[in-house]
């Protein structure tokens, strides 16, 4: 029963060679106030890709060996077949940035937001700045579909002494069983939910250099 699942999940046919996908998070609450000020920097991507449009690849299963005879067949084993189709392998099916837009720009709405949502106006005039530094921004569709997101926020100075950095980074990893470009948007937004979340707890941590109460 369990395999007859697996195969299902693959039918279908070849999927076009590349997915094309809105990369968005969702609004959180409203708005906070009385942290202070903070401005905005730049979210620079330094992803090792070659081509910085892809956001992840498609792995499809191996088509396990049909075991036709010999002790295998024989005594009923089909350990090896789930362990064969198990196994995925790339496709250069890509995911891709709808409408070409960098990826830095939907990680960028994401800062505007956790900033906001965490008390601090945005001033291009505030003594500190917050920056961003993707490091990974990847998702992987096959038997689960796994995305990962990892970034490195940065605060500086006026004179550019950094203040404070820290990683931070959400991963989720769920079955979806079918492969489109909803049920990727879906899995990207999941995780930068999961990444919002967690850069507000930064910037709301007594870690966080704030202006007028910073080291």
């Amino acid at each position: 029963m369990s395999v007859f699942v697996l195969v299902a999940c693959t039918a279908g046919g070849r999927p076009p060679p590349e997915y094309h996908v809105a990369v968005t998070h969702t609004p959180g609450r409203a708005p906070a106030s009385g942290r202070g000020t903070l401005a905005l920097g730049t979210v620079e991507d330094r992803r090792d890709l070659a081509d910085r449009a892809r956001i992840g690849e498609v792995h499809a299963p191996v088509a396990p060996t049909p075991i036709v005879g010999g002790p295998a067949a024989q005594r009923g084993d089909v350990a090896v077949q789930l362990f064969a189709l198990t196994a995925t392998r790339s496709t250069s099916w890509y995911i891709t940035v709808k409408d070409g837009a960098p990826v830095t720009a939907s990680v960028r709405s994401l800062l505007a937001d956790a900033v906001a949502q965490s008390g601090y106006a945005v001033d291009e005039g505030a003594p500190r700045r917050l920056d961003a530094t993707i490091r990974t921004f990847w998702i992987r569709p096959s038997w689960t579909t796994r995305c990962q997101i990892a970034i490195e926020l940065k605060v500086t100075d006026a004179a550019g002494v950094t203040l404070w950095r820290k990683p931070v980074s959400a991963e989720i990893d769920k079955f979806i069983g079918w492969f489109s470009e909803h049920a990727f948007e879906e899995a990207i937004r999941t995780t930068l939910d999961q990444l919002l979340q967690s850069i507000e707890q930064e910037l709301e941590s007594d870690e966080f250099p704030v202006a007028g109460r910073g080291r």
